[in-house]
């Protein structure tokens, strides 16, 4: 009973700091399997970023529409506080100043000039590749399955590139989201995202190994983008503030996101999927 109570604890933990959906009310908070569900509640966002798709393509006239239509949803419902990071980020990654005077900036509350900046070409980028995805989804491949699977995996791409950062890095600070994932180990995050990236793809697997039709090895280059953008939020954050933060880790999810729709589009734009 005390181990199921503690992997329940801690689903909870992480659901609450990655959503902003309602859940259990009362849980002693518990950090431990953080790297577990972190890719886990990746495939929900995912799910949920493809069902919106799935009710609002006959409803909505324009990609445009559809497309910012599910951005609000994910954000409303999920991306808001990694947005936050993103944020926090620019304004204390593109200072130059010291590594203190960077972590007192990522504890502002208020947003500069930096911040908006970043914040405006990211969303700029980021629709403009959902919009070049779901549109050729719409008119190339109807609602082909793997086509759509690997589009809307774009959500768990994020959540691995966040679940690599602590891996490399250490908390910057005592307090804080990075002090809280002290238990943080790499093997319950490589078991939960092997599970997430099965569950996404799985029957992709199938037709592979079944020859049941020709699948481009390409169709996994996308997920690349995932260890791409934890590696570089990695490398900056121990350059330039000498570990990691929450804000980091918000960081990695918009960057891992941004590189999974970017190569998908690439990949379609070359003909490959």
């Amino acid at each position: 009973m005390k181990t199921l109570k503690k992997i329940t604890d801690s689903f909870w933990t992480s659901f609450g700091v990655l959503s902003r959906i309602p859940g259990k009310k009362h849980y002693n908070p518990d950090f431990s399997l953080f790297g577990f569900f972190l890719p886990l509640i990746g495939i929900l966002v995912s799910l949920i970023v493809a069902g919106t798709f799935s009710i609002l393509s006959p409803l909505l006239h324009g990609v445009f529409t559809l497309g910012a239509a599910i951005l609000f949803i994910q954000y409303l419902l999920f991306n808001l506080f990694h947005f936050d990071g993103l944020l926090d980020s620019a304004d204390a990654l593109f200072y130059n100043t010291s590594k203190e005077k960077r972590l007192t900036i990522l504890r502002d509350v208020n947003a500069g000039s930096y911040a908006l900046f970043t914040g405006v070409l990211y969303i700029f980028l980021k629709l403009h590749y959902l919009i070049s995805g779901t549109e050729f989804l719409l008119a190339v491949k109807p609602l082909d399955p793997i086509v759509m699977a690997v589009l809307f995996s774009y959500p768990l791409s994020g959540r691995i590139a966040a679940g690599i950062v602590p891996i490399i890095l250490k908390p910057a600070r005592k307090e804080g989201m990075g002090s809280l994932l002290s238990k943080y180990r790499f093997l319950p995050f490589l078991f939960g995202t092997g599970i997430a990236l099965f569950l996404s793809l799985g029957f992709v697997y199938f037709r592979i190994f079944s020859h049941r039709g020709e699948i481009s090895p390409f169709v996994f280059l996308p997920f690349l983008g995932a260890v791409l953008s934890g590696l570089i939020v990695s490398l900056l954050y121990k350059k330039l503030v000498g570990g990691f933060t929450g804000d980091a880790l918000g960081l990695s999810v918009e960057l891992g996101e941004l590189f999974h729709l970017a190569c998908f589009v690439e990949l379609i734009g070359r003909g490959v999927l």
